[in-house]
């Protein structure tokens, strides 16, 4: 209603579309939820050690505080899709000054770090176990295809052998 679109607009004015971390933090935070329910009692789940709520907060602030700035600095372009500046009032803020001490590299490389450090905090991953999850994919897809070439030329050379395979003419 009324109220979702003057909130909707103050996180754009405020955040730019940095304000979306919002959303996507808080459906994270709800699917956590969700599954702690679902898994209460079992005894055979493991959870991990649970991290202090204020580090989820601090990891969500520094999360839009780093994006928007990095919003301000290097998207500037989309401003006209926005009420404000990209990145918003606090990208405005943050990111000019980031420019103006430690230039544009120099803030570039600084908001993506805070991004870096503030995504896991934020949302609740690893950046070790995503990396690992995803070289462990792109190894199981290698070996998937070398066992199918292996088999293939498996069923090619036993055709081979017993007279199956059509000779070129």
């Amino acid at each position: 209603g009324a109220t979702g679109a003057w909130v909707a607009d103050l996180a754009l004015v405020v955040f730019g579309f940095s304000a979306w971390w919002l959303v996507i933090a808080g459906g994270r935070a709800w699917l956590a939820s969700l599954a702690d329910n679902l898994r209460f009692g079992r005894p055979d789940v493991q959870e991990d050690a649970p991290r202090p709520s204020w580090m989820r907060w601090a990891g969500l602030a520094l999360l839009l505080l780093s994006s928007a700035a990095l919003e301000w600095t290097r998207l500037y372009g989309w401003e006209s899709r926005l009420p404000g500046h990209a990145g918003g009032a606090l990208g405005y803020s943050l990111g000019g000054l980031s420019m103006q001490w430690l230039g544009f590299t120099g803030s570039g490389v600084l908001w993506i770090a805070g991004l870096v450090v503030a995504l896991p905090l934020a949302l609740r991953f690893s950046w070790t176990r995503l990396a690992d999850g995803l070289g462990g994919w792109v190894v199981g897809v290698r070996d998937r295809r070398i066992e199918q070439r292996e088999m293939a030329e498996d069923v090619r050379l036993g055709a081979r052998c017993l007279g199956f395979e059509q000779q070129p003419q």
